[in-house]
């Protein structure tokens, strides 16, 4: 399982990709004005992710006698691929097109092809290395329920500064988000492209909350890391619909309250 992620991944990649000083303008503060700017942009696709996928069943993420699932909550099915996790037939989809999210999102923040090109190398870089290490851990790819397990986990490690998950918090989370997202309707009549969307956005997004994160923290720029901080915040508040201060995580995985 994708665990902590990209703490000390490619730690010059966000200067090596930045604009030029002659031509920056709107990110000529770096990846954390970009930060800054970016959840105006990407605030509507965690909204809809969020109605899409657990709102209406919310109440169950953190309590499994009750739930409805044709499975236990947190009982993991006998098929399991390499890596160790449970088959997710019910979360995965079928990548339709070539990956699209990160030119998508670059092209609605860029004010100016170089910048546009700049996010959309960020990002890319971001995707690509989830991917990476999917592969490299036999972990199952096209599984919107993994990813936003990770999306959850990475940001919420951010803000909590290190603090948690473990990786059996995790490991229930994900369980509990699949049972959810399985019986979601909504989520169901999605399409393979609407899927894609969804999971391409929440690495897209976890990725770059914790490259710049670790980069920050890396280079000793603590008003860049708040910058992050916030934006982990951000995105946990957005997607769950609940405050910061009722999100956290027990061994039975994710609870609201």
């Amino acid at each position: 399982m994708i665990r902590r992620l990209f703490i000390f991944f490619l730690l010059g990649l966000l200067a090596s990709l930045a604009p030029s000083s002659a031509n920056a303008q709107v990110y000529s503060t770096g990846p954390a004005g970009l930060a800054r700017q970016m959840p105006t942009i990407y605030g509507p696709y965690l909204a809809n992710i969020s109605r899409v996928r657990i709102l209406q069943k919310r109440g169950k993420l953190n309590s499994s006698p009750g739930s409805t699932s044709k499975r236990p909550v947190g009982q993991k099915p006998t098929n399991k691929p390499a890596g160790g996790l449970p088959a997710a037939p019910d979360t995965s989809f079928h990548a339709s097109v070539p990956p699209f999210v990160p030119q998508q999102l670059a092209a609605r923040l860029g004010k100016s092809q170089q910048e546009r090109q700049y996010i959309e190398g960020v990002l890319t870089k971001c995707l690509n290395f989830y991917i990476d290490t999917a592969v490299q851990k036999g972990v199952p790819l096209n599984d919107v329920a993994l990813a936003l397990n990770y999306f959850i986990s990475t940001n919420y490690f951010v803000y909590s500064l290190g603090a948690g998950p473990t990786p059996g918090q995790m490991s229930a989370t994900r369980d509990l988000i699949r049972a959810n997202m399985a019986e979601d309707d909504a989520f169901r009549r999605m399409s393979d492209k609407q899927k894609q969307e969804a999971y391409e956005t929440l690495i897209v997004l976890a990725g770059f909350v914790d490259l710049g994160y670790g980069t920050s923290k890396q280079s000793g720029d603590t008003n860049a890391a708040t910058q992050f901080r916030e934006m982990a915040k951000y995105n946990l508040e957005t997607l769950l619909g609940a405050p910061i201060e009722k999100i956290h995580f027990t061994n039975d995985g994710l609870a609201l309250n």
